[in-house]
């Protein structure tokens, strides 16, 4: 009786043992694949130059790419986030470049500042900066950098504080939406006229004066503006 009630004892402890290892090994795994615990921004200490690459539960990063996020999360208090490929709407290609930003929401009006590493986005090929609807936004410019972004083909602005645009602004030259309704533009840089004919530009509710020179649009099949805001004020 002796022996069979030491067996059953050793039995009941050798059980207890596979439970508490299979809960530790649980434990483990489930720590080993938190995406969430990710401190992206520490990762960017991976990075020895903008043209560097990070690896990330199996996709690629550019640190260019992540260098701007940083930067604007640092800018907007809004968007605090441990992980940088959280912030907005993104879309990334697999060799690790962001092609789509989209900052605007219907809820909040956080967007103060564009950093300049903006001109690290040389993929990009849609930015959403747009302001909330019926509201006016904080952006009141765009840094003069934003000529690199070459691959840029829509860019919205609508429901800002814009006061200018650069003036290099033209340069953009695969440009074909431009939206910058509901700002406070009051002159355009001649560079404008650059673009591309086809390109979609919306100009409509801003302060523009009558100083420029808007035949240059009449050969821009997607043109819209509000011709009662041109001669709102004087020009400056």
């Amino acid at each position: 009786m002796k022996i069979l009630k030491t067996g059953k004892t050793n039995l009941y402890f050798i059980n207890n043992l596979k439970i508490l290892f299979l809960v530790i090994s649980i434990f483990i795994y489930s720590c080993d694949n938190d995406d969430s615990s990710y401190p992206i921004s520490l990762s960017l200490n991976q990075c020895s130059s903008s043209s560097d690459y990070i690896s990330y539960s199996g996709n690629l990063y550019n640190c260019g790419d992540l260098i701007f996020l940083q930067d604007f999360s640092d800018s907007n208090s809004f968007y605090i986030d441990y992980n940088l490929i959280n912030i907005g709407i993104q879309s990334w290609t697999y060799n690790g470049r962001l092609t789509e930003l989209i900052l605007f929401s219907e809820e909040y009006n956080s967007v103060d500042h564009i950093p300049h590493s903006i001109s690290n986005l040389n993929y990009i090929e849609l930015l959403d900066l747009s302001g909330k609807p019926n509201t006016n936004g904080n952006i009141s410019f765009l840094p003069d950098n934003i000529e690199n972004l070459q691959h840029l083909e829509e860019l919205y602005l609508n429901n800002n504080s814009m006061i200018r645009l650069p003036e290099n602004i033209g340069n953009l030259l695969n440009l074909k939406i431009l939206w910058l309704n509901n700002n406070n533009l009051e002159y355009l840089p001649t560079s404008i006229c650059n673009l591309d004919a086809s390109c979609e530009i919306k100009l409509e509710n801003n302060n523009l004066c009558d100083e420029f020179n808007f035949s240059c649009f009449e050969n821009f099949s997607n043109f819209t503006w509000n011709w009662q805001n041109i001669f709102s004020q004087e020009c400056r």
